[in-house]
C-alpha cells in the first residue's frame, strides 16, 4: 500500500474547490427560492381570508375598510433564516373615503392581468374599470412592503399585490 503525502497546496486547492461549491450550493437554493416565489404561488389552492384586522393593521390608516378578500403565504422556509411573505387581494372601502382619495390623487386608467386564483368577481361586482397613481401606491404600501396599490374607481375596491421586505 502507497500512501502519498499532499502538500499545503495540494490542501489549499482542495479547501477552495469544497468552498466553491458551498458557495454555488446555497446560491442555487437561494436563487430557487426567489424563482419559486415569483411563481403563481399555487392561489387557486389557497382560499380567501376575509378576516379585516390584519388587513386594517398594515392598511388602515389610509384606508376606511369595509371589507376584504385576500390570501397570504411565507415565502421560503421559516426554519432556514428569515423569510418574507407575500399578500394579494381586494378591498373595499366605504363611498366616503373613495371620494377622498379621488379628489387627492389623480388615478389614470390601467389594465391588470389577474393571476389565476385571484378573480376580483370575488367583490361581489362583475365590472371594473381600475386605476393607478405612484405616489397613493408608495405611500401606503410604505417601506415594509414591494408591490402594488390599484383602485377600482366604479366601485371603491382596492387590488393589491405585495411582497414584505
Amino acid at each position: 500500500m502507497v500512501v502519498e503525502a499532499v502538500d499545503d497546496d495540494g490542501k489549499k486547492k482542495f479547501l477552495l474547490i469544497i468552498g466553491a461549491f458551498a458557495i454555488l450550493f446555497a446560491l442555487s437554493v437561494n436563487l430557487t427560492g426567489y424563482f419559486n416565489s415569483k411563481k403563481s404561488h399555487e392561489l387557486t389552492k389557497i382560499e380567501y381570508r376575509t378576516d379585516v384586522e390584519p388587513i386594517t393593521k398594515r392598511f388602515g390608516e389610509m384606508l376606511s375598510i369595509e371589507s376584504c378578500f385576500w390570501k397570504a403565504k411565507t415565502i421560503g422556509k421559516a426554519n432556514f433564516g428569515p423569510s418574507s411573505y407575500w399578500m394579494k387581494g381586494y378591498i373595499l372601502i366605504s363611498q366616503e373615503n373613495a371620494d377622498f382619495l379621488k379628489s387627492k390623487y389623480d388615478f389614470t386608467d390601467v389594465d391588470i392581468n389577474f393571476e389565476n386564483g385571484m378573480e376580483p368577481d370575488i367583490t361581489g361586482k362583475s365590472n371594473f374599470k381600475w386605476s393607478y397613481n405612484k405616489e397613493f401606491s408608495k405611500k401606503i404600501v410604505g417601506a415594509e412592503f414591494v408591490g402594488e396599490f390599484y383602485f377600482d374607481v366604479e366601485n371603491n375596491i382596492f387590488y393589491f399585490d405585495l411582497e414584505s421586505n
